[in-house]
């Protein structure tokens, strides 16, 4: 639904795929080449950091990489990373050491790994505002109830105190992925 409302022109590529990636980032370049993009162009490579339908990782030192090589932005959807991933839960950049703020928005929703309900937007203030203010989220949202609020604010205290639980040592290193013990190896 969000992309079908940005009207952004969207690739796919393959699931943690980094050539395929490559190839189609490679593929915009030559057309940039033949016909140059307007001076103002958006460009996101988009990955969740762990993915919710299959429990991988996605290799994000190798996006933003590629995202620095092709002058493309990285957005991280950090829902089901946080929490679990990086030493101390602090989502898929600590995991990976790279630094937050490689990826021009992390961003991801509160009932995850949070435990309450809202969604949370991370990155450069201009980039930030403008997505807050231009959604349609926030002209048909109300503030979060108290209790809710509360709980957020308790699991980021958490999360913040570098003190790890023993549901996320019990996690390290990660477990295999759980779909192939139902459909086989992928």
């Amino acid at each position: 639904t969000g992309l079908d409302l940005s009207r952004a022109f969207v690739k796919e590529f393959r699931h943690n795929d980094m050539a395929d990636l490559e190839r189609i980032l490679r593929v915009v370049a030559e057309a940039d080449e033949r016909e140059p993009p307007k001076i103002l162009n958006r460009r996101f490579i988009v990955v969740e950091g762990l993915y919710q339908n299959t429990g991988l990782i996605a290799p994000l030192a190798q996006v933003v990489e590629l995202a620095e090589r092709f002058k493309f932005r990285v957005m991280l959807e950090e829902s089901m990373s946080m929490g679990t991933l990086g030493v101390t839960g602090h989502g898929a950049c600590e995991h990976h050491g790279v630094s937050v703020s490689a990826p021009s928005i992390i961003c991801g929703t509160m009932s995850a790994s949070l435990a309450t309900v809202g969604g949370f937007c991370l990155g450069e203030p201009s980039v930030v505002n403008h997505q807050r203010l231009s959604s349609t989220a926030y002209c048909f949202s109300a503030s979060l109830p108290p209790f809710n609020a509360t709980a957020g604010i308790v699991a980021l205290r958490l999360l913040r105190s570098g003190t790890r639980c023993a549901l996320i040592q019990s996690l390290t290193p990660p477990p295999p992925p759980f779909h192939p013990l139902f459909f086989g190896s992928p």
